[in-house]
């Protein structure tokens, strides 16, 4: 099984490097462009101090009546080809703008999170959303995941450093990959809610993200993705999950963040709404189908 991951995961860097120069990839420290659009102006961001190649960064959310920090540690230097290689290192570039949003709107709504155990799947480098939520709410636990090494052990020092801002609330991280014959044992239907930002982005593994969605979210669950379209990558997923799942597409999910899109298309050059809006994805479990 290990083989067809690392099979996998060739594919998908290649589909990362078709997007570089060719003639630059002879160099050793080509850097690589990895995000354009600012965001939607939803975070303060103070840098704290350096930590090597990484710096820790000081995250608040405006408008929230709470006045609480979570410590982020982020890449300090432009991401470098070695830093694309291995497994699925999307998440290993920077914090997308799907991620910020779907932070703000799990914060937003986080009554309905209480006392819920939770998932986020492909966490990235930070697991923004997830350690957010573990607090500004109380849910009962949140567990980080993510397919790379690296991504997990940065996460594991987030959760550390932030530790005491959690409450009673269990945060934990773990490696997940996204794979049909996953062995999913220790994680199957515990879930109340999956959590997940711009994950849709390589084709030949949304199947596999969805027979994982549909293994841990037990049957009342739900699924709350925030994805940008990227062409047909978001339908194609959706096409995809409606074999298990009652899938639910919003565009237009809080009015802060929609004029904030719409301001973007008007007036930042660099905004592309098919790669930088995120769409909402509500999935719940089709009844009488078992997994």
């Amino acid at each position: 099984m290990a083989n067809d991951w690392q099979r996998k995961a060739r594919q998908r860097w290649k589909l990362l490097a078709s997007v570089i120069n060719k003639q630059a990839l002879g160099r050793e420290n080509i850097n690589v462009s990895v995000r354009r659009f600012s965001g939607f102006n939803l975070f303060s961001k103070t840098f704290l101090e350096s930590e090597g190649d990484y710096e820790w960064t000081d995250y608040r959310l405006f408008g929230s009546h709470v006045n609480k920090p979570m410590l982020v540690k982020q890449r300090s230097r432009q991401v470098i080809l070695e830093d694309l290689t291995g497994f699925d290192n999307t998440g290993n570039v920077c914090l997308w703008p799907s991620e910020e949003v779907l932070t703000y709107y799990l914060v937003k709504n986080k009554n309905q999170l209480n006392g819920k155990t939770v998932c986020e799947l492909g966490a990235g480098m930070t697991g923004l959303a997830g350690i957010f939520l573990a607090s500004f709410a109380e849910p009962f636990h949140v567990v980080l995941t993510d397919g790379n090494y690296d991504c997990v052990e940065n996460m594991r020092a987030i959760i550390h450093r932030n530790q005491p801002s959690f409450g009673s609330t269990l945060v934990t991280c773990q490696s997940l990959i996204w794979d049909e014959n996953a062995n999913l044992s220790n994680l199957e239907f515990k879930f109340d809610f999956i959590i997940s930002a711009d994950c849709l982005f390589f084709t030949q593994c949304q199947s596999g993200l969805v027979h994982v969605m549909d293994a841990l979210l037990n049957e009342s669950g739900l699924a709350i993705v925030m994805a940008p379209c990227r062409k047909n990558t978001l339908e194609l997923f959706c096409s995809k999950a409606r074999s298990r799942f009652s899938v639910t597409m919003l565009r237009n999910y809080d009015p802060l963040v929609w004029s904030r899109h719409q301001l973007a298309k008007r007036e930042d050059p660099l905004y592309e709404e098919d790669i930088h809006y995120p769409v909402l994805l509500l999935l719940s479990k089709k009844t009488g189908i078992k997994s």
